[in-house]
């Protein structure tokens, strides 16, 4: 036997075939780009546009198919129900092999559009399709009778994240063990952006479909389109819950009397539909109801102009961040007047009388009494309570406080009048803002004083509510003529009236939905024509992320809003920075996978920054930056602001400050403006960024900014800590410990002032000179809290302007009279 001798050679040689590695390399190449596509972009996934139209076609043919299988499974009588649980109210909830099949045949249809959220009733079942397969209907049959209708919806792309589909495979479970058929129904919706857009409710066993759609009107299977009944014609009838009838009963008989009559039914959508035919005209539900109950009905409604409310007169809403179960009952109705919401009146006529007697004393323990009733009120019908009546509160409110500081010897009244502003000009802001909405009805807006002349409130009014809002607060006395003024003109024009006449007047203010279907048309508030105009946008950027050269023109909700901030550019700008619009809430940086930081590198998310790009451009285009400056500032004294929302404010401000410091968008007066609202929250930036601020204002002279630095120091130690000369000595000076600084400077401590005010009161009591009294001085000790966000050395009434810090050599250092404003400093 023969053995070959292997080479090293020989060992290492590998010969590469040509076609296995070009289709490595091809395969290599393929998982890289997929790499780049799909997880470097930071996305996941791309978004997938998709036209609401098929989404809508597919829900529809889901139903019908669901329902045919839920009338096989009741012929079979194999429904095998068992129970899945407790309701709220410890009902048993049942679910059958009906439940399960419709919800298996509802999911498998809807689930052909990747990645679309679906919300049932019923979890994915484990039934096989071996078992579904019997109730599986022929997809042409069931499509064919209501195609053609499908095919006259207009499109409209959507991107598949801002959609979601509600479904319940069968409502009315308990009815279907029953053998009440005529409840049950089978239900989608289709939900955009939290709204409702898309309804559809089938009849199984009356073979009867209904569908709705925002913008297109309500239409049968057979293709009748659906009116609203008249409301002459619509039967007077309650239609409520089978389970809890009783409870229900109490309730409409105290707001109705006898002139209602209660049936009870069972399942949403069946009582939807009676509302939809005029053979009902409330639905009342006053326990908790899963969303899944109501989505479909809520979207019909609101397409006819109905209403389907909590009963607290709040629109449901259907995000991903609202919780499915809505524990604040049920209201719906078709006959709401002009698709308005229906009022909940808050009072019984006894307790209106005996508010009216109450309204116009000045005694304080019945101005308290008055102001208990009114929260009462409030509390029944929360955001719904007529405007007048929250005035009536507040402004009650600061007479009460008003009140109660006569009591107070002179140093606590003096204390209480920060309070005593803060709720004297909040009362006085409601108010105009009340009147104003008023006289908002037409869909060009008007200026504020000509808006609420009509209704005589003077153009001082109108001024003081400015002052309150953009600049220094007024004159306590001034303030307190302005509420006696609201006061007396609310009694005049509401409660001097009995109380049918006064909430039916106008002057009430209850809040109404329009009924023309533009998104800008008129509304009753300005400020609610700001939220939707900026809600309106974000949904018209969200679909056009990639638009760079916006033409105000094209966009609508653009133009609307350069219209409003020609008119109250302050106002808007307020509504803008808030939580939830510019500003995103926690559930909304984390669905984007964002964080915030108060680090000072900290910076805006680029993709934020072009969203909101047009807004800003149109801001800057009005030379509205110091505004907006302002407005940012504002928010950062807000004593409960969350970390979130402090730290977006201030990377914005910085952002914007820093970005426009050399161009020329900022006068030199808007410089100033920025500045003096910069100095009260100066303690969230750093010394460069005001510094930077200080610069651009010209004619700040050096010794100007020198003594703002001086006061920066000693009121914001985080902005530069100060630092203890080590030369730094006490002497004793008689009873006093003096902290002296080399070249004789004297620095006075909070226990110099305190030993000076007892001083003061020994001298006082026995009767000292002046002098003998420390000059006086009339040093008082206050409390810290209330001065906590006000620069040394200013008062709350006082800005920048009025404060001068003399900076002197010691050997010049001139005499000083009692209650001189500068302070004198070592240079």
């Amino acid at each position: 036997m023969q053995y070959q001798r292997i080479t090293p050679k020989s060992a290492m040689q590998v010969r590469l075939h040509a076609k296995n590695t070009f289709t490595v390399v091809m395969v290599v190449g393929f998982l890289y780009l997929a790499y780049l596509i799909f997880f470097e972009s930071g996305d996941g996934m791309p978004e997938i546009d998709v036209d609401l139209k098929d989404v809508i076609s597919y829900a529809v043919l889901a139903v019908e198919m669901g329902g045919h299988a839920v009338v096989k499974v009741n012929e079979e009588k194999s429904l095998n129900a068992a129970a899945k649980g407790l309701t709220d109210e410890g009902k048993e909830e049942l679910l059958t092999r009906a439940d399960l099949i419709s919800n298996h045949l509802i999911l498998d249809i809807l689930q052909r559009f990747p990645r679309l959220q679906i919300v049932s009733e019923e979890k994915a079942s484990e039934m096989s399709e071996r078992e579904v397969e019997p109730y599986r209907s022929d997809n042409y049959a069931v499509w064919s009778g209501v195609k053609d209708i499908l095919d006259t919806i207009p499109s409209r792309r959507l991107q598949l994240s801002d959609v979601r589909v509600f479904v319940d495979p069968l409502d009315a479970t308990q009815e279907f063990t029953e053998g009440l058929t005529e409840y049950v129904t089978v239900m989608a919706c289709i939900v955009v952006d939290a709204e409702p857009v898309f309804g559809v409710i089938y009849r199984p066993f009356f073979n009867e479909t209904i569908f709705g759609l925002q913008g297109f009107g309500v239409v049968t299977s057979e293709g009748r389109h659906i009116s609203p009944v008249e409301t002459d014609k619509t039967v007077s009838k309650v239609v409520v819950s089978r389970s809890h009838a009783g409870k229900v009963k109490e309730v409409i008989e105290k707001v109705y009397g006898q002139k209602m009559e209660i049936e009870a039914a069972g399942g949403s959508g069946y009582k939807t539909l009676r509302l939809v035919n005029g053979t009902a005209e409330l639905y009342l539900h006053t326990t908790a109801i899963k969303k899944w109950d109501t989505c479909a009905g809520d979207a019909i409604l609101r397409t006819m102009g109905g209403a389907m409310l909590d009963l607290q007169g709040l629109p449901l809403r259907y995000s991903a961040a609202d919780p499915l179960l809505n524990k604040k009952g049920l209201l719906a109705t078709m006959n709401a007047p002009n698709g308005s919401k229906p009022v909940l009146v808050p009072f019984t006529p006894y307790e209106w009388t005996y508010v009216r007697q109450l309204f116009r004393s000045r005694r304080i323990s019945e101005v308290k009494e008055c102001i208990t009733i009114l929260a009462m009120w409030i509390s029944r019908t929360g955001e719904e309570t007529p405007v007048a009546i929250s005035c009536s509160h507040v402004l009650l409110e600061a007479i009460h406080a008003d009140l109660l500081s006569e009591g107070m010897c002179e140093s606590e009244r003096y204390m209480a009048i920060g309070d005593l502003r803060s709720k004297h000009g909040f009362a006085i802001m409601r108010f105009v803002n009340y009147v104003n909405e008023m006289g908002q009805n037409t869909t060009v807006l008007r200026n504020m004083a000509d808006a609420v002349a009509v209704f005589g409130i003077p153009k001082r009014v109108v001024e003081i509510r400015h002052a309150i809002t953009h600049q220094t607060c007024p004159d306590i006395s001034e303030l307190r003529s302005v509420t006696a003024f609201c006061l007396e003109w609310l009694w005049q024009h509401f409660w001097h009236s009995d109380s049918s006449k006064a909430m039916t007047s106008g002057m009430a203010g209850i809040s109404k939905t329009t009924a023309d279907l533009s998104e800008f048309g008129p509304q009753d508030g300005r400020e609610q024509q700001y939220v939707t105009t900026i809600r309106a946008f974000n949904q018209w950027r969200k679909k056009n992320r990639n638009v760079e050269d916006v033409e105000e023109a094209e966009v609508p909700a653009l133009a609307a809003l350069k219209q409003h901030l020609l008119h109250d550019a302050a106002g808007f700008l307020e509504c803008f920075v808030r939580d939830g619009h510019l500003i995103h809430l926690p559930h909304q940086l984390k669905a984007a996978k964002w964080t915030t930081s108060a680090a000072d590198e900290y910076t805006i998310p680029e993709q934020l920054q072009q969203l909101w790009q047009p807004v800003f451009h149109v801001i800057f285009a009005l030379k509205l930056g110091a505004e907006l400056i302002g407005a940012f500032f504002l928010r950062l004294r807000e004593s409960h602001l969350k970390a979130d929302s402090k730290n977006q404010i201030t990377a914005y401000a910085r952002m914007i400050l820093r970005q426009f410091a050399d161009a020329e968008l900022f006068t030199e007066d808007d410089w100033g403006r920025v500045l003096d609202s910069l100095l009260p929250v100066a303690k969230h930036f750093n010394r460069e960024l005001i510094d930077l601020v200080m610069i651009r204002c010209t004619k700040l002279s050096r010794k100007r900014r020198k003594q703002v630095h001086s006061i920066l120091n000693i009121s914001s130690p985080a902005l530069e800590p100060p630092s203890t000369p080590k030369s730094s000595m006490r002497h004793q000076d008689g009873d006093a410990s003096i902290l002296t600084t080399p070249d004789g400077g004297v620095v006075r401590t909070v226990e110099d002032l305190q030993k000076l005010m007892k001083r003061e009161r020994a001298s006082n009591a026995t009767g000292g000179s002046a002098a003998e009294r420390g000059g006086g001085c009339g040093i008082e000790l206050c409390d810290a809290e209330e001065w906590n966000d006000v620069p040394f050395g200013l008062t709350p009434d006082q800005r920048l302007e009025t404060f001068t810090v003399v900076i002197e050599d010691s050997a010049a250092r001139r005499k000083r009279k009692a209650f001189d404003t500068a302070i004198t400093l070592d240079d």
